[in-house]
């Protein structure tokens, strides 16, 4: 009897320690969905860049290259812009130019 109730209390203490990190985890993380069917219903779009930061990128910068890292142009290429519809085109777009920014912020050393 002893030994259940100190299994029990040692799963519970498991259990509350896997709460915890998993707390800590998702502080970092955009808001997701960990049962999307597709992987661009992961996670909610807003929760990773406002709308009101979304309106400020210039999504016509993804036009030209001297603006962009290789990677940007790598997944730019992939996209078939063809079956896009225009609102969608330019939400990837901005999508993309965000991603840059990201990889390029992340390659400087210092800010002043």
């Amino acid at each position: 009897m002893q030994a259940n109730s100190l299994k029990d209390e040692f799963e519970e203490e498991k259990a509350k320690e896997f709460e915890k990190e998993w707390s800590r985890k998702k502080a970092f993380l955009p808001d997701f969905n960990l049962s999307a069917k597709s992987a661009a219903k992961i996670y909610n779009q807003k929760s990773i860049i406002s709308d009101e930061d979304s309106a400020e990128i210039k999504d016509e910068y993804i036009d030209d290259p001297t603006y962009l890292h290789y990677y940007t142009i790598e997944v730019y290429n992939s996209i078939e812009w063809d079956k896009l519809v225009q609102k969608a085109k330019s939400e990837k777009k901005k999508q993309l130019m965000y991603l840059n920014y990201l990889i390029r912020m992340r390659r400087v050393k210092k800010i002043e």
